[in-house]
């Protein structure tokens, strides 16, 4: 009789793990915010760089940000994930801020910034390969390696 018991109770813990929940989807909602956050900066730089090699950097930076937030958003919208829909008060200032700099100090703080970026993004990645059981998750979190920047 215990053994009768015992079979639906297993296969119902089986079936709550494969079953994603809502925490499964915190580090891809923080990826999503990362990614929003890199491009974001990459055109500031566009703007405000003069530097070839900075450039380069936010011209790359913007266009696989731009595909990596839409793989996210889609994947949001699927899933009913939360997904930030812009900067907090915080990043804000931290953007403005940054966006008063002009020349070599506008570069080192671009440089900082996004290689702090990109050190998020992929501790969210990694955090969101290992926490869930959403297939279309990893496969859309698996191709988020954007390198740090190199300066």
């Amino acid at each position: 009789m215990k053994t009768l018991i015992l079979i639906p109770v297993l296969c119902l813990a089986a079936v709550a793990q494969a079953i994603p929940t809502r925490g499964d989807y915190f580090w891809a909602a923080k990826a999503g915010e990362v990614t929003q956050e890199m491009g974001r900066y990459a055109r500031l730089a566009l703007e405000h760089s003069h530097d070839p090699a900075v450039l380069a950097h936010a011209r790359r930076i913007d266009s696989e940000s731009r595909v990596d937030y839409q793989r996210l958003a889609n994947l949001a919208e699927t899933r009913e994930m939360p997904m930030a829909t812009g900067p907090t008060g915080a990043q804000q200032q931290e953007y403005n801020a940054m966006a008063l700099l002009s020349g070599a100090q506008f570069d080192r703080a671009y440089w900082k910034k996004q290689q702090d970026s990109a050190t998020a993004l992929n501790m969210c990645r990694n955090q969101a390969l290992a926490r869930s059981h959403d297939e279309a998750l990893s496969q859309a979190v698996r191709g988020l390696e954007i390198e740090a920047a190199g300066r």
